[in-house]
């Protein structure tokens, strides 16, 4: 692929294969060659292709999202749109190009078409064994609710690559979709090991310690730590994580806290429908009740 000559602050995007509107905020573009983020805080995480990320400034570069936030090369993006349109162009010239359906399986995860990523991410295994393609067909197999094959994917995914933290990660979630928090916790935990500036591991830990209804899961004072450092990495910009803030403290008895860092998640929200459910636990902090869940 020829690289991009790209100016973000313009209107257009120019590259090799075509000129596209420039990204605005909010806009997902699309990693179609392998990419460094520069994070804020923390160690740079390397992007495959298929990372899907929004972007947040195009002041001075790009800086987009994808649980961390950081700063990336806008020569190895595209337009979602056009990133699809450009993975199929590759694939209808060599079938056997096992990056390209692996891309491909990512974007339609990320799109929740999990039929279709499953579709795709098994092409890419019939190429060869790949840890990433076998977490993401997990987490799809999760999403769908077959726990058992999700957890299969997990499993091998691990055994090809032990530092793969979405591995890790999302097989904890399936272990609390069990009800075995103790695995879960023990997979977390291995998730933050790994990929310690990943503030989505931070915050599956902070959700188990801070909200758990088994007592003897629950650690108010290490949730409040955690979740900390998720909103640390994430520049207190992240509703999600500055909710598991909020959940933490209630836990550690710091309703004040709980409090207002809740109203800050909501103020972030734009859903309607979500900023109604953290509504009604913004009551519940107000009137001193931590926060207890269970997961699917």
């Amino acid at each position: 692929m020829k690289p991009f000559l790209v100016s973000v602050s313009s209107l257009l995007f120019m590259t090799g294969t075509g000129v596209f509107a420039a990204p605005k905020v909010g806009d997902v573009v699309v990693t179609v060659i392998p990419a460094e983020l520069k994070p804020t805080k923390g160690e740079p995480a390397r992007l495959t292709p298929g990372a899907c990320l929004t972007v947040l400034s195009t002041n001075d570069g790009l800086t987009v999202a994808t649980g961390r936030v950081g700063k990336i090369d806008p020569a190895a993006v595209m337009p979602l749109t056009e990133a699809i349109a450009h993975l199929t162009k590759q694939i209808d010239a060599d079938p056997k190009d096992a990056a390209a359906w692996l891309a491909k399986g990512k974007i339609a995860f990320h799109q929740n078409l999990l039929d279709k990523a499953i579709a795709d991410l098994d092409e890419n295994l019939k190429l060869a064994a790949n840890s990433e393609a076998r977490s993401v067909r997990g987490f799809a197999w999760k999403r769908k609710g077959d726990k058992e094959k999700a957890m299969a994917d997990f499993d091998e995914a691990i055994r090809l690559d032990p530092k793969n933290g979405l591995a890790w990660r999302v097989r904890g979630a399936t272990w609390a979709a069990k009800a075995d928090y103790g695995k879960a916790m023990a997979d977390y935990t291995e998730a933050i090991r790994v990929d310690a500036g990943n503030p989505d591991a931070l915050h599956h830990r902070v959700n188990l310690l801070a909200a758990c209804t088994e007592a003897k899961y629950r650690d108010g004072k290490q949730a409040v730590a955690d979740a900390t450092k998720a909103c640390e990495l994430t520049g207190y910009e992240n509703p999600l994580y500055l909710a598991g803030l909020a959940t933490a403290n209630a836990e550690a008895g710091d309703f004040p806290s709980a409090v207002k860092w809740q109203a800050k998640a909501i103020e972030l929200t734009k859903a309607a429908q979500s900023k109604a459910a953290m509504q009604t636990r913004l009551e519940e902090f107000k009137d001193k009740k931590p926060f207890r869940m269970t997961w699917k």
